[in-house]
């Protein structure tokens, strides 16, 4: 990967109890990956993944529950670029799901190169 890697947070991931900025930069530090993060609305996170997919970002990750890292995935399927799920939402079941129940195992596996495939389908439109 060139140049830091993309974090996009949903502002209010986690019914908004806490700021997921700083323990989500201090994860990516201690995993040595160099990032920049960009706390979004909920409205937001959408445009902000496209626009990671227009500039060809190989790599975007997405902080955030369930239905941030849903809002990701329909904007990444059928392109190139990889969604890096950070889990700070509510219940986390997709980023559990992938070996990743906390910030720290996300950010080791971002340093790690970790990629799996996962279907992906759509139900009525």
């Amino acid at each position: 990967m060139t140049g830091p890697l993309r974090v996009i947070v949903n502002a209010v991931a986690g019914l908004g109890r806490r700021d997921p900025v700083p323990p989500i930069e201090e994860a990516l530090a201690e995993a040595g990956v160099e990032a920049v993060v960009a706390l979004v609305d909920p409205d937001g996170v959408g445009t902000a993944v496209a626009d990671g997919v227009r500039e060809r970002v190989p790599l975007v990750a997405v902080a955030g529950g369930d239905g941030t890292l849903l809002t990701a995935a329909g904007q990444l399927g059928g392109t190139r670029t990889v969604l890096a799920p950070v889990p700070v939402g509510t219940l986390n079941h997709f980023a559990r799901r992938l070996g990743l129940p906390d910030l720290a195992a996300a950010a080791m596996a971002i340093r790690d190169g970790f990629i799996t495939t996962v279907p992906l389908g759509v139900m009525d439109d």
